[in-house]
């Protein structure tokens, strides 16, 4: 009982700080000659009498917003505020993988991205930078299968769209010849050995 009211009173006050975000933000906007015109989409959710939206889904608005801030260390709090919400407890794990990534920690990213994937398997994002993390572990076939996988669940991921194409290209490319003089070479040692 208890956790849950320190967990309702933790998004009540990442509500009202999101809240006083988006104000100030507003205001800044004003000061800096920025047209501040009121419409649905730039309305807080609060504000739009014909949708409800949960606590969570504030906490991600305002983790998000962030992360696209550079505030990593707040961004990670809020992100894992998310992981106990079923809802969004993938992007929670998406958004602390792309934190952790960020800081060059690729294994606890990895792990936070496969975690992603299986809560949310047509996570496209997320499997792509799995691919990419695979990539650069100088692992091809994993991150090829990543690829795919994100191609899977968004046909027009760009970024896996750009790896498959290029895997393609590099796959249909001639041999180059000095490698295969060497390649044949071995193939005549090997049968003379054999032989």
């Amino acid at each position: 009982m208890g956790l849950m009211l320190g967990f309702a009173s933790s998004l009540l006050a990442m509500s009202v700080l999101l809240i006083l975000f988006r104000r100030r933000r507003q205001s800044s906007r004003r000061e800096d000659g920025e047209s501040t015109e009121c419409t649905d989409a730039a309305l807080p959710p609060q504000a739009q009498p014909e949708q409800h939206v949960s606590g969570a889904a504030l906490v991600f608005d305002f983790a998000r917003e962030l992360l696209r801030e550079g505030k990593d260390t707040e961004g990670l709090a809020a992100f894992e505020k998310l992981l106990s919400d079923a809802e969004f407890a993938a992007e929670g794990q998406y958004g602390i993988g792309c934190i952790k990534l960020k800081a060059g920690e690729t294994d606890a990213a990895a792990m936070a991205l496969g975690k992603c994937l299986e809560l949310d398997p047509g996570h496209a994002n997320a499997a792509y930078l799995l691919g990419m993390i695979a990539e650069s572990d100088q692992q091809p076939d994993l991150a090829l299968a990543y690829f795919r996988h994100a191609l899977g669940a968004d046909p027009l991921h760009a970024g896996a769209l750009e790896k498959l194409r290029a895997a393609d290209a590099h796959a249909l490319d001639p041999p180059d010849p000095a490698q295969s003089d060497e390649q044949d070479q071995e193939a005549r040692s090997l049968l003379q050995l054999l032989g």
